[in-house]
């Protein structure tokens, strides 16, 4: 999440084939948001809701922002901090990120990330060229957790409403933060929209759509088509056909910078190392049942590396690419009646 105080470009809601869209700047990212405009004036209401939401969530869980929720946790110098239930639902989205990926989605890793350059938000900041970091880059090493786990020195009471760790153990919401938040507006928007209502939460490439009735009909009924691009990947190469569920991307193209030292740097940290994570392949596309889950795996591949990513990516599906732009589509062992996902021709 980004913190940065460039302006909100926003475009006024408007109507895009059978849905209602909006965008805006948020997190240092883009945000779309998609409803169907059957939904009426209760489409217009959710989209306000869910953009209030995401600025209130950025300006309360930034680490970029000093006046942050999560800024003042990591400064406490107490064992024990009192936090609002929003800052314990990431710091515990955190920690199950760090259990799920068996340490790699790493939340204590702040200090390698500002060490690598990363201390500012970078929206709106090209980044450097992806074909030049990639043959400068050093040779593809998986990523391995750090053996000390500082992660779990971390605790959540829900209860008191409090965070134990080490003063001085700084959190980091990067690993799951936009995962999380398009979540959380998925779950209010099915609270205030009709049941089976169509609709899309983009949060800069961790997208969560809203799963559709059982009984509806065309065109109602056609899936989710989601477009994965970037420097290696044209539009339409690669499509996920979905109904409901999420996907996620991570990748090393889209935060990529020049060190103090002149060296490539990226902002997906190899916890044993503390240094940016060269494993091999420089995006890969998660599908999961919620955004959050999505993000973790995503990041999960790729920094395990092609032969681990397989492993990881077969329980839900996903799509990996290695540094020479090559396209890896790894299909769920046993694919839900609910989703697919499948390369476009």
């Amino acid at each position: 999440m980004s913190g940065d105080r460039t302006p909100n470009r926003r475009t006024p809601a408007t109507h895009f084939a059978d849905m209602i869209h909006c965008a805006f700047d948020c997190m240092g990212t883009r945000i779309g948001f998609w409803i169907d405009a059957a939904s009426g004036v209760r489409a217009n209401a959710a989209l306000e809701t869910g953009e209030r939401m995401l600025h209130d969530f950025d300006r309360r869980l930034s680490r970029f922002r000093p006046d942050s929720e999560l800024s003042a946790l990591n400064a406490d110098p107490s064992a024990r901090v009192a936090v609002s239930p929003l800052l314990a639902r990431l710091v515990n989205a955190a920690i199950g990120a760090a259990h799920e990926s068996d340490g790699l989605v790493d939340p204590t890793l702040v200090g390698a990330v500002e060490r690598a350059g990363y201390r500012e938000s970078l929206a709106g900041v090209k980044p450097a060229p992806l074909e030049q970091a990639l043959a400068a880059r050093p040779p593809a090493t998986p990523a391995r957790p750090d053996p000390a786990e500082r992660w779990r020195e971390i605790t959540v009471d829900t209860v008191s409403g409090t965070v134990c760790r080490p003063p001085g153990l700084r959190i980091d919401s990067g690993g799951c933060g936009k995962g999380l938040a398009a979540d959380m507006v998925a779950q209010i928007w099915s609270q205030l929209l009709p049941p089976g209502t169509r609709f899309v939460v983009d949060c800069g490439g961790d997208i969560r759509v809203g799963a559709m009735a059982p009984d509806a009909s065309p065109p109602q009924a056609a899936p989710y088509e989601i477009s994965v691009e970037n420097e290696q990947v044209g539009p339409g190469e690669l499509t996920l056909t979905m109904t409901s569920g999420a996907v996620a991307t991570s990748g090393v193209g889209n935060r990529l910078w020049l060190d103090a030292h002149g060296q490539f740097a990226h902002h997906l940290i190899n916890p044993s190392t503390g240094r940016p994570a060269w494993t091999g392949l420089t995006t890969v596309t998660a599908v999961a049942p919620t955004a959050l889950e999505a993000e973790t795996i995503a990041k999960t591949a790729l920094l395990r590396g092609a032969e681990g990513a397989r492993k990881v990516l077969r329980t839900h599906g996903g799509a990996m690419l290695d540094y020479s732009g090559a396209v890896e589509i790894v299909a769920p062992a046993q694919i839900p009646d609910h989703e697919t996902i499948e390369e476009a021709a």
